[in-house]
């Protein structure tokens, strides 16, 4: 067992090393990105600041606390853009015949996918996202215990998962429609967008399915609530384990019976 997830692991840098090369062949193109990214965050934290401007908290949340919501989402955008880009391209893969290619070699389709693509653009939301979090987190009113805080990282850690399991599973959608393009993907993906602020917000339809069945709070809003005392929110975290196996579960589940219904351009 501990041979096989060397090998993997081995494997996995070889490919993402491949890919990092060719991204870095455009130098311009990936600082244009993290320029970009820049912006567009900087844009995210004017308007939050904006709000602010207005009133004194948002059903109980200052300032300094939405945007350590703001930037642990913002960081988990990046880390996926990173790690769990891959299942982006399924969709070209299965219109162009590309998934023949990784029916044929003695490894695993879904770590074939995975360790396909790297998003560089992702550097530039982890690098903004991390400058956030260093300036909110002091900020905050409350008082962080050491404990809370290696708590609030460990389970953050555990988090990360979720992101890759929703692309990967808003991804094969492509094996039923079998049409061109990822709109539900970025339909899926855009649902982020409400957890750069707290979920408490919302009505509770919308908060049980961004808890469970999208489940973006146990990145952003749980993770958070934990760090910065905020007791009535908390409870669901330790669901986190629960959640974060159950979407990898399902998420391959999806994948691997999609993948049944794949026809190669060779029949």
């Amino acid at each position: 067992m501990g041979k096989k997830i060397k090998r993997y692991l081995f494997l996995y840098r070889r490919y993402m090393g491949q890919d990092l090369k060719r991204a870095l062949e455009y130098q311009l193109d990936f600082f244009i990105q993290v320029i970009a990214t820049f912006l567009l965050q900087s844009a995210g934290l004017v308007t939050i600041w904006g709000i602010f401007n207005k009133i004194q908290n948002i059903n109980g949340w200052g300032y300094w606390e939405i945007v350590v919501v703001y930037g642990l989402m913002g960081f988990a955008v990046g880390f996926g853009e990173i790690f769990f880009d891959g299942p982006w391209t399924i969709n070209g893969l299965y219109l162009q015949g590309g998934l023949d290619y990784y029916l044929t070699r003695p490894l695993p389709v879904v770590f074939q996918i995975f360790a396909s693509k790297i998003g560089l653009n992702g550097v530039g939301n982890m690098f903004t996202s991390l400058i956030v979090l260093i300036v909110a987190i002091p900020k905050c009113k409350e008082s962080i215990s050491i404990t809370s805080l290696i708590l609030f990282l460990l389970i953050f850690a555990l988090a990360l998962p979720i992101k890759g399991a929703i692309i990967l599973a808003s991804n094969c959608i492509t094996f039923w429609t079998k049409a061109p393009g990822n709109a539900f993907g970025n339909l899926v993906h855009n649902i982020g967008e409400y957890t750069k602020y707290p979920i408490s917000i919302y009505p509770k339809v919308i908060q049980f399915i961004l808890s469970f069945l999208v489940p973006y709070a146990f990145i952003s809003f749980f993770p958070a609530s934990l760090l910065l005392n905020k007791e009535s929110n908390v409870k669901l975290l330790w669901l986190a384990p629960v959640v974060v196996f159950y979407s990898i579960y399902l998420s391959l589940k999806l994948f691997h019976k999609g993948l049944k219904l794949y026809e190669s351009v060779g029949n």
